[in-house]
């Protein structure tokens, strides 16, 4: 698994996932989102097309596109920014123990 921060967000509240190994997109946002469930995580979904799972105790966001696949966390505003690549990749490794995949490196916390 990589994490990379949004290109977009100078905050550090965005951060894509991406698989080491791509499955088909469907398949693996219907897991990923079945797993965030399991772990406690409330879906806030409103259209079919973008799945958001939200943590109640945090309020961070997990973001599914089942269309491409695409992964998006979004760290909530309040943790203070020096954290944020910190809270995010530990969201990153959860999503990996999900998919059966290596741990992002610490290195792309950047």
């Amino acid at each position: 698994m990589q994490i990379q921060r949004d290109p977009s967000c100078v905050q550090f509240l965005l951060w894509r996932c991406v698989p080491e190994h791509p499955r088909e997109s469907e398949e693996s946002c219907s897991w990923i989102g079945r797993c965030l469930l399991h772990a406690g995580f409330v879906d806030q979904t409103r259209e079919t097309w973008l799945l958001v799972y939200e943590d109640p105790r945090s309020h961070h966001q997990v973001v599914l596109v089942p269309r491409t696949g695409r992964i998006q966390i979004r760290v909530h505003y309040l943790v203070p920014i020096a954290q944020r690549p910190l809270v995010a990749f530990s969201l990153a490794c959860q999503i990996a123990d999900f998919l059966g995949e290596s741990y992002p490196k610490a290195e792309q916390l950047r």
